[in-house]
């Protein structure tokens, strides 16, 4: 799972959040808590605990559940941290057809 693959609008949600938790600054006052305690997580087991929740989007896979999972491990790959694994789960939904 990259960042690559996700759509636009989730890059730039998943890049504010890490950089107003950081800064303490997130709607959501343990948004920087919830990041290091998954980014302890992902480095332990190598992958998250519960996969995202994403859904087709025009540039790429929209996101409904799992920020700051994603955010845990774009910040831990940016540090230039080992993740065991390449591949993540991630249940995506699709409208019926």
């Amino acid at each position: 799972m990259h960042l690559d693959l996700m759509a636009s609008v989730v890059r730039f949600q998943v890049e504010q959040l890490l950089k107003t938790a950081m800064a303490g600054r997130d709607l959501m006052p343990d948004s920087q808590s919830r990041i290091d305690a998954m980014e302890t997580e992902i480095a332990s087991k190598g992958t998250w605990p519960v996969a995202l929740v994403g859904f087709p989007d025009a540039d790429g896979l929209g996101l409904a559940d799992g920020y700051h999972r994603l955010a845990a491990l774009t910040r831990l790959r940016r540090n230039g941290e080992h993740v065991a694994h390449d591949a993540h789960r991630i249940w995506v939904a699709v409208t019926p057809a």
